[in-house]
């Protein structure tokens, strides 16, 4: 069985059954209640991701790989000279997914923090609702500058319109 069949495997297991034996596991390690389990998930990937730009990089023609290796090109040159520059957009959106889910991270971050210190922004506001009543106008302007980043980003990289 190859390893993109386990890949894709992963992706049928809802986030609820993996929560708690993620959770032990940053327990056993002694990492609960601080900023690394919720970085950390990134850097051992996502399955959707993968299986992305598994697909992107499959929609590269490899006779731009041939044609490299007949001019005498190695594989390091083939991939930082062609491969990467091709694959820009696709490693750009896999970015741009991943950082909008650590930025609207809620129930990880939920269960493995509980001090304010090291809790997200979707926390923070979830702090602002009471047992009994919220402060909607509180709410709304707080969703507001969580907001503000990701629109900026946004307005930084978009493309000029010619």
């Amino acid at each position: 069985m190859s390893m993109f069949v386990v890949l894709l495997g992963t992706m049928m297991l809802p986030f609820p059954v993996t929560l708690i034996p993620v959770y032990e596991i940053f327990r056993c390690l002694g990492m609960i209640d601080t900023w690394w389990p919720l970085f950390a998930r990134s850097f051992f990937g996502n399955a959707v991701l993968i299986f992305m730009l598994r697909q992107f990089f499959n929609g590269i023609p490899r006779e731009l790989d041939d044609a490299a290796r007949i001019d005498g090109a190695g594989e390091f040159y083939i991939y930082s000279r062609i491969i990467l520059p091709l694959s820009r957009s696709g490693l750009a959106t896999i970015a741009i997914f991943n950082a909008v889910a650590l930025w609207n991270e809620f129930v990880f971050a939920y269960v493995l923090t509980s001090s304010t210190a090291v809790r997200t922004l979707p926390l923070a506001v979830w702090d602002f609702q009471g047992q009994y009543s919220a402060n909607i106008p509180l709410i709304m302007a707080v969703l507001t500058l969580s907001a503000l980043p990701l629109i900026i980003a946004y307005i930084i990289f978009q493309e000029p319109v010619s």
